[in-house]
């Protein structure tokens, strides 16, 4: 009877278990039917994008598109105003241009930079050229105390017009340009410098005939002397002498006044030095002048330059102030960072610009060579 019980035990052991089994099946069936009754209401929600009609995805879309594009904008064009009258009659002082950043300049581009020579100013007088002062009355015309050093990026924005780049051969001519020796067209509306001789005065509806007001014939003042040492001498009737800054067009209709008694275009003779003009240094029958100046090579990054007192006399402020160095002369050759050496490599590009105002004192010719690190981009528009 033992035997027989313990066999019942046994039967009715499995017979749980079957059972607790099923519940569990019972239970998974019903979490799962559960979980199948949300899932769709799930599956039914819709995102915002899938709601919007065709239309309304395509407004949005193109409002990002302008507004990144505005941002591009934004980012690589940039506007300046037009410092001075260097550019005239191209731009007018004041008059706002619009430039690219991302731009090289190349040769016949209006170029937007900031001018090498304002890292030092007179403080109180920013107007005032510290350089162009000092090369006229001597290095010790004001005293330290009263200057101040600008920042690159602090320094006063110029613009011009690309005349020669990196590794190519500026020269010039009795006022005409050769890059690589070959003549390079002129901007149109071309200002230079006018010797006039005149008896009388010119009213100011006789100056609206032909396009011009008295503030384009009031005269250029900025250093004329060397100009009227030379020109003096053909002042062979009575009469008032003076400079003025013309186009081509400008001077034919001018000389038609009968005040006019003679016009010429101004031009410095080869040889003349003219302490102003880069490199500010006299070089016997070889000086420069702003109407016959170079041949100069323009540096170009990696450009090995061979040192010599001629090479050294060029592009030691180059070598210096714009790449950092320190150059010495001594019996025994040149030093550059204290270590003797006949060559240099340039770290960076350079330019060479000048205004389609010649008449003016504000380009190459006599703040010389811009750095790659001074360009700031190309006129736009």
């Amino acid at each position: 009877m033992a035997k027989t019980k313990k066999t019942e035990t046994d039967v009715e052991k499995p017979k749980k278990t079957t059972s607790k089994k099923k519940t569990t099946a019972k239970t998974t069936a019903a979490k799962t039917e559960k979980k199948s009754e949300i899932e769709p209401e799930i599956k039914k929600k819709e995102s915002f994008w899938s709601k919007l009609s065709t239309a309304m995805r395509i407004v949005i879309i193109g409002v990002l598109f302008l507004a990144l594009a505005t941002a591009a904008i934004l980012l690589i064009f940039k506007r300046v105003q037009m410092p001075d009258n260097s550019m005239e009659a191209t731009l007018k002082k004041g008059e706002k241009i619009v430039y690219n950043r991302l731009s090289t300049p190349q040769q016949g581009d209006i170029v937007v930079f900031r001018n090498p020579e304002t890292d030092t100013v007179v403080i109180g007088h920013p107007e005032k050229n510290y350089y162009k002062m000092s090369r006229m009355y001597g290095a010790n015309w004001i005293s330290k105390a009263e200057l101040k050093y600008q920042k690159p990026n602090k320094r006063n924005i110029n613009v011009s017009r690309c005349v020669a780049g990196p590794n190519e051969l500026v020269e010039i001519k009795d006022n005409k340009v050769f890059v690589n020796k070959k003549q390079i067209s002129e901007p149109e509306n071309i200002k230079k410098l006018y010797f006039v001789v005149k008896e009388g005065i010119i009213n100011a509806y006789a100056l609206d005939s032909i396009g011009l007001t008295k503030s384009d014939i009031e005269g250029e003042t900025d250093n004329v002397q060397d100009y009227i040492d030379i020109y003096k001498q053909k002042n062979t009737q009575n009469g008032n002498t003076a400079f003025y800054s013309f186009t081509e067009k400008n001077a034919e209709d001018f000389a038609k006044f009968s005040v006019v008694k003679h016009i010429e275009q101004a031009n410095l003779q080869a040889g003349h030095f003219e302490r102003i003009v880069f490199p500010y240094a006299e070089m016997g029958k070889k000086s420069w002048n702003e109407s016959n100046f170079g041949p100069l090579r323009i540096p170009a990054k990696g450009m090995k330059l061979k040192l010599s007192a001629y090479t050294v006399q060029l592009y030691r402020r180059a070598i210096e102030a714009y790449e950092g160095n320190t150059i010495e002369i001594k019996p025994d050759g040149f030093y550059i960072n204290g270590k003797q050496t006949d060559s240099y490599v340039f770290k960076q590009d350079y330019w060479f610009v000048m205004g389609d105002n010649r008449a003016t004192k504000n380009d190459s010719r006599f703040f010389g060579l811009i750095p790659e690190n001074h360009i700031l981009g190309t006129a736009a528009f």
